[in-house]
């Protein structure tokens, strides 16, 4: 699964507690009991003419005072681009002008070389003289501490942790503790599993560490985890993994990871949009029985993208 699909997935399942983990005074100030996901939003790159689409766009109301309305816009970037401040600055300004509404832009950057958690600007000037000063929150994660992250009683943090810095040597010690924290959360299997999936895509263990880490698993005190570890990569199809790591075949094992990856990420994306389904339109088994009933992945990522874009059950039966 491409980072842009996993992460938009994760954000709409999580975006609540994406906030309170890396901007707390922000989410401290909003109702999330009024969030909602606004339609897939769509603008044209001038004057390149092409398409571009946002992650994601939250409408919710603030707590102070009389309720106010914002946009909660949410971008994800892989790589550090020079250009990524210049388009949100232009994401900015679109959504501004379409919706009339503030707008809180905020960045997660899958790189490192942003300063963890911190405020990054868009500046432009005309003769030695700024004329435009563009803020926005980002967060890079890669240049966080991932020790401080991995116990966090916020379902995001042990699962975000995967991508974070560890100390050289540790790494299977620390997918042990991420995943001890993601399989205690209290969750439902669905949003348990992505979580999961997240330490398992981006955690990716050597020879050695994989031996570590089901060394550690063998502990007396990882018993209950250690069950739902092996109901985990049952459904992940480790078996075939295994096989490959026992054999010694580098090829054994790399298809068995890929294809239990696969199935764990088209099973979690699954259930992650039947709730994305409940949450919108209320339980309804002709919804439900239409994800159910796609052929591919990519069918499953239109179906979910016009989840988003649905303002109703028979909106998107009708268009799906």
């Amino acid at each position: 699964m491409e980072h842009d699909q996993l992460f938009k997935e994760l954000l709409t399942a999580f975006l609540p507690e994406y906030v309170r983990l890396f901007h707390p005074e922000v989410g401290e100030r909003l109702n999330w009991s009024t969030l909602s996901f606004l339609a897939n939003e769509v603008f044209t790159d001038f004057p390149a003419g092409r398409r571009r689409s946002v992650d994601l766009v939250g409408r919710v109301e603030t707590v102070d005072g009389d309720p106010e309305l914002l946009l909660l816009h949410a971008e994800v970037e892989s790589a550090r681009r020079p250009a990524f401040g210049l388009r949100m600055f232009q994401y900015y300004t679109q959504l501004r002008w379409r919706h009339n509404l503030p707008v809180l832009p905020i960045a997660l950057v899958l790189a490192s070389g942003g300063g963890g958690i911190a405020e990054a600007r868009h500046e432009e000037q005309l003769f030695g003289r700024p004329v435009v000063t563009f803020r926005y929150r980002t967060v890079s994660l890669p240049d966080l501490d991932g020790s401080a992250y991995r116990k966090s009683k916020n379902p995001l943090g042990p699962a975000l942790a995967a991508l974070m810095r560890v100390e050289k040597g540790t790494r299977a010690a620390h997918k042990v503790e991420c995943l001890r924290s993601v399989l205690n959360q209290p969750l439902d299997d669905a949003r348990r599993w992505m979580l999961a999936n997240v330490v398992e895509t981006y955690l990716a263990l050597d020879n050695t560490e994989e031996q570590e880490f089901h060394t550690l698993v063998q502990a007396p005190d990882f018993a209950k985890e250690r069950e739902m570890i092996v109901t985990w990569e049952q459904r992940l199809k480790q078996e075939g993994r295994q096989e490959g790591r026992q054999e010694g075949r580098h090829e054994g094992r790399q298809e068995g990871r890929q294809e239990g990856r696969q199935e764990g990420l088209t099973v979690g994306k699954l259930q992650s949009a039947i709730r994305v389904a409940n949450h919108r339109y209320g339980e309804s088994p002709l919804v439900r029985a239409r994800l159910e009933g796609a052929g591919t992945e990519a069918e499953l990522d239109l179906l979910f993208d016009r989840l988003l874009c649905s303002e109703s059950a028979d909106e998107f039966l009708r268009d799906s």
